[in-house]
């Protein structure tokens, strides 16, 4: 008997979205061609071969064959796990696409992502590993999207990739797709693709303490690193989602535990087994990633707040000094060795 077990994508995200639009649980399991008396836990994660069945017929079903770009375009960061999340606050656009590829086995085994550097020209390439060919457009589409709204993002609305490559054939209605990617694109492709300027991957995505940001950067790869090599351990993946979901306010157990495709019951549950709570986890996390910041930037501790999640310093004042008997400058102070001649530092 084979040991082969079908690689699965988080699907809360698509779920979600067809239940707004009115159709059933009941509809979603055999769209996805699943059994209709599946557990419903199968809307959270799905092999992969599954969603992209169900994108094809949510995209027939719609009368939509650019029903992909719609989807980006709704898409949230945190709607594939915490290496999206901790993607979209890395400093650059190279960072971003570094760390999708370095961790795309948290997300899914299904795919493959590329990033090939030339000297005036550069590559992302996106394949499809699984063999299908239901609801690959819709797939490619949302995945190529994600990218090129990226650098619309910092380079202006108006750019388009210098060209483009996909699988899938040409479509007879071309519009949608001129004004998604532009007018070079390439049907029936090896694979998916966007060339750009070489240039761009240096545009700055994230305008916090490029130090802070780095560091940060450093200490939840860690934790993502800890989330792959122990596949059983909750406590460490809950810890990876909550480092990667502080700075965008979202740290809270709707979102950790979509984030981990279970239930905030089930979250919840198994985190009493183990005598501890998110807010717990939360406030250690905090703790240490604040520590390291204080003790390795010159990051001001209003900006070392905001990246912790609070709106206001007061806030992680309280929250600081409970934790360690120190106000973060107080702790800055007894340990770190650092000129405070300048304000920049609080």
């Amino acid at each position: 008997m084979s040991n082969y077990q079908k690689p699965v994508l988080p699907a809360e995200w698509l779920s979600d979205y067809m239940l707004e639009k009115g159709y059933t649980k009941t509809q979603i399991l055999e769209g996805a061609g699943l059994d209709k008396k599946s557990p419903t836990s199968n809307l959270k994660l799905m092999p992969y071969p599954n969603v992209l069945i169900l994108l094809d017929f949510l995209g027939k079903a719609e009368n939509n064959p650019n029903l992909g770009f719609d989807l980006s375009s709704n898409a949230q960061p945190g709607d594939l796990g915490p290496v999206t999340l901790i993607a979209y606050q890395t400093p650059t656009f190279k960072d971003f696409i570094d760390t999708l590829i370095q961790y795309q086995s948290l997300m899914t085994t299904a795919i493959d992502l590329h990033l090939n550097v030339g000297t005036i020209e550069s590559e992302i390439k996106y394949n499809i590993l699984v063999p299908t060919k239901a609801g690959t457009r819709i797939d490619v589409d949302y995945t190529l999207k994600m990218f090129v709204d990226m650098i619309k993002e910092c380079s202006g609305s108006d750019w388009r990739p210098n060209r483009v490559n996909v699988s899938y054939s040409k479509p007879d209605d071309m519009s949608r797709l001129y004004e998604e990617y532009g007018e070079n694109i390439k049907f029936d492709q090896p694979t998916n693709s966007i060339f750009f300027e070489t240039k761009l991957l240096k545009t700055v995505i994230n305008e916090t303490d490029p130090e802070l940001l780095e560091l940060m950067k450093a200490e939840i790869h860690q934790m993502l690193s800890n989330y792959n090599n122990r596949t059983n351990d909750l406590f460490s993946k809950v810890r990876a989602c909550i480092a990667s979901s502080l700075a965008n306010g979202n740290c809270n157990s709707v979102n950790i535990a979509r984030q981990l495709n279970v239930s905030q019951r089930t979250l919840v549950r198994h985190l009493s087994s183990i005598n501890t709570s998110l807010r717990e986890i939360k406030a250690d996390v905090i703790e240490e990633l604040a520590k390291t910041a204080l003790c390795k930037t010159h990051t001001s501790i209003y900006e070392i707040a905001i990246q912790m999640g609070f709106s206001e310093t007061s806030s992680f004042d309280r929250m600081f000094k409970k934790k360690t008997g120190y106000t973060p400058i107080q702790f800055r102070e007894k340990y770190v060795d650092i000129d405070y001649s300048s304000n920049r530092y609080f």
